[in-house]
């Protein structure tokens, strides 16, 4: 396992790691690994830490591998002091996922904690959330104790870095998710927050449903979670927003047009007058698209068709005033907008369009209903 040469062969029967399992120290032309008796000890060892943690060897194990840039010396001479910082997390409400250790346990310059990943079988999503709320569990526990942590298997070269996280083996969501390599604790405060919404939402199959932290997948899935999603954005909008960053910009100054354009509804007025043409246009950019129209006439067909809207609606609004508005100009240019921001995320296309447009009008609404008062308009 270790590299040295060695004889005695690797049996363990069920055991938390194959014989035939990868290590970094085993080289992958192996046909199994061999204990020299180094291995043997540190084999005893981790043994011995699964067991005094309550876990069985038997169990889906992640290990977390703790540690301080600075080596504290002369421990002992304030070990009373040390031993009474506690850092305690839990990730979850009935206590399954949580770290406990005390400051004074890092006698070494690794502090070693196992978690047993436990779910229900034949249930793919709920052991990748599962271990996804485990590695948090880990991150809170950085931000907690000011130390840093690396999350690798056993029988490894334990390496430090000079990120706050390390993730030596994430999974595809957990790279997605951000969860490989975190630079600062900075960074690992934000992703906590932003997973903390999904969580709270979904704990059971929230990361695994959302698969990434971006507008295009969150808010739909805050949505669909949602009992009232116009209150729920009116009380925590801007914080999501906060954490979206830039990259809400963009929908953002599509929905200031489109509340200019088409006038604030009332509250509790639904999602279909809130987002009538913002649908309208994707609808008529798909139809026109798939008809083989140019990118030019497309966009001219769409502005049309938006004009037919919004000139049904002022006809019917008794309280604006629209004396020197050009609709169809303000038209075009809503649409155009639209156009631009599909053609930056790489959306400009019939099928993709066809893909994401729910989800796209969901956050259209979603910022359309943290779009202040204009010109004197009150919600």
């Amino acid at each position: 396992m270790c590299g040295a040469s060695a004889k005695v062969e690797y049996k363990p029967g069920r055991h938390f790691i194959s014989k035939e399992g990868f290590t970094k120290r085993a080289t992958l032309t192996d046909h199994s690994k061999r204990f020299c008796d180094f291995c043997q000890i540190e084999f005893q060892l981790i043994n011995n830490l699964i067991n005094s943690s309550g876990f069985q060897l038997t169990d889906d194990l992640l290990f977390f591998y703790f540690y301080f840039d600075s080596v504290f010396f002369n421990v002992d001479m304030f070990s009373d002091q040390m031993n009474k910082v506690d850092i305690t997390v839990q990730e979850t409400t009935t206590g399954k996922l949580g770290l406990n250790f005390r400051l004074s346990e890092f006698k070494t310059p690794f502090h070693i904690k196992p978690l047993a990943i436990k779910v229900k079988q034949n249930v793919p999503a709920s052991k990748s959330t599962r271990r996804a709320r485990a590695i948090i569990t880990a991150i809170k526990a950085c931000l907690e104790g000011g130390c840093k942590c690396v999350m690798t298997s056993p029988y490894t070269l334990i390496r430090t870095y000079s990120e706050v996280f390390r993730n030596e083996r994430p999974t595809t969501l957990e790279k997605r998710l951000n969860l490989g390599k975190i630079e600062n604790f900075k960074d690992a405060k934000r992703i906590v927050e932003c997973l903390k919404i999904i969580n709270e939402l979904d704990g059971q199959k929230g990361l695994y449903r959302v698969q990434s932290f971006e507008p295009i997948t969150v808010i739909p899935f805050i949505k669909n979670n949602t009992d009232n999603f116009e209150m729920w954005v009116y009380k925590k909008g801007k914080k999501l927003n906060e954490l979206f960053g830039d990259e809400i910009m963009e929908m953002k100054k599509i929905a200031e047009k489109g509340l200019v354009l088409y006038g604030r509804q009332p509250v509790n007025s639904g999602t279909y007058k809130r987002v009538k043409i913002f649908r309208t246009t994707l609808d008529a950019l798909i139809a026109a698209k798939a008809q083989g129209f140019q990118d030019n006439e497309t966009i001219r067909i769409a502005a049309a068709e938006v004009f037919k809207d919004v000139d049904r609606e002022k006809k019917h609004d008794k309280y604006s005033s629209n004396e020197g508005r050009d609709f169809p100009k303000e038209s075009l240019d809503f649409v155009e907008s639209i156009v631009e921001y599909l053609k930056k995320n790489n959306l400009w296309d019939v099928k993709k369009i066809s893909h994401w447009s729910n989800s796209l009008t969901d956050v259209y609404e979603f910022e359309y209903l943290q779009v202040p008062k204009i010109n004197g308009d009150d919600k």
